[in-house]
């Protein structure tokens, strides 16, 4: 019976170890975030040569082509597990996984509060909120993918 008991400890311990390896390797959010410059793409699946984020620890941009003219917009941004209506200037560049990207263009103003629907090495799903804080349900996601260029 100790014999027993001593193996199930041991492969106890054995799975456990694998499972603590295998999320040691998984990329964060922020991994996969920062790793690329997002480019927006058409419901077709084409990839828009006019809009583009990318995104450091600290600082997302976003950069929109029109009309021969190129603006910039650039603000500081956290993760978050949960929606939030009022910017945390403390929670930024501190988490490095969330459900939530919460960004601040404008100081004083409501922040901007995505959902991260999908995000991959590949490809970046994200749902802005609605004015009451939700997640709109019939608000369309934007998809983006690593830029060409």
């Amino acid at each position: 019976m100790k014999t027993l008991k001593t193996t199930l400890i041991a492969l106890l311990t054995f799975i456990s170890a694998i499972a603590c390896a295998q999320n040691a390797n998984q990329p964060t959010t922020m991994d996969l975030l920062t790793a690329v410059k997002w480019q927006a793409v058409s419901k077709d699946g084409t990839q828009r040569n006019e809009y583009y984020n990318l995104y450091d620890q600290q600082t997302r941009t976003s950069i929109l082509y029109y009309q021969n003219t190129e603006t910039t917009s650039q603000g500081k941004y956290y993760l978050s597990n949960n929606i939030e209506l009022s910017f945390n200037e403390t929670k930024v560049g501190k988490a490095v996984n969330g459900k939530y990207i919460i960004s601040l263009i404008t100081e004083g103003e409501e922040p901007i509060v995505a959902e991260i629907m999908k995000l991959t090495n590949s490809v970046l799903i994200i749902k802005r909120k609605a004015n009451d804080g939700k997640i709109a349900n019939n608000s369309n996601s934007m998809t983006f993918k690593p830029a060409l260029d």
